[in-house]
């Protein structure tokens, strides 16, 4: 009996900002910073390193893939638990994330693909997919509220 495991999650909303507003605050590291993780290191560069730190759950290291200003941005990362980080990021599995934002008449058109789930370890495929799914309404929430807050709009 062959599985199916979903590959692919998207999560769409309309945030009431410009689209360079937005631009800003999915690629500037001190704004990701307020709505996504702890803190995150990166250049704005494709094939630059990033690493993401959560104080409760560790760092996810990743790897910069799209910088098209100010419609696409595109990252690979490794969702997972790593237990030896000295192994080169492009021999671990990962998922590659990508938003993409076009402007609406309410605002900016913000879509979110993390993509490649099926690349991951049978053993944790399924709960990556639904925690990430989860983990995506709370976050892309997070940067409505963010951007909301800041008086953007």
């Amino acid at each position: 009996m062959t599985v199916t495991v979903q590959d692919t999650i998207e999560r769409q909303l309309v945030i009431p900002v410009g689209r360079q507003r937005v631009w800003e605050a999915i690629t500037a590291p001190d704004q990701i910073a307020a709505w996504f993780s702890d803190t995150v290191t990166m250049e704005l560069e494709p094939g630059s390193p990033i690493v993401f730190h959560w104080d409760d759950y560790g760092d996810r290291r990743g790897q910069v893939e799209i910088v098209d200003p100010p419609n696409r941005f595109a990252y690979r990362w490794i969702p997972t638990d790593e237990t030896d980080q000295s192994i080169p990021f492009d021999e671990v599995p990962s998922t590659l994330v990508e938003y993409t934002l076009e402007e609406t008449s309410e605002g900016t058109r913000v879509t979110v693909t993390e993509s490649g789930f099926s690349r991951l370890p049978a053993e944790v495929r399924e709960q990556m997919v639904r925690g990430n799914t989860e983990g995506w309404i709370m976050k892309t929430t997070a940067l409505l509220d963010y951007l909301v807050a800041d008086g953007a709009c």
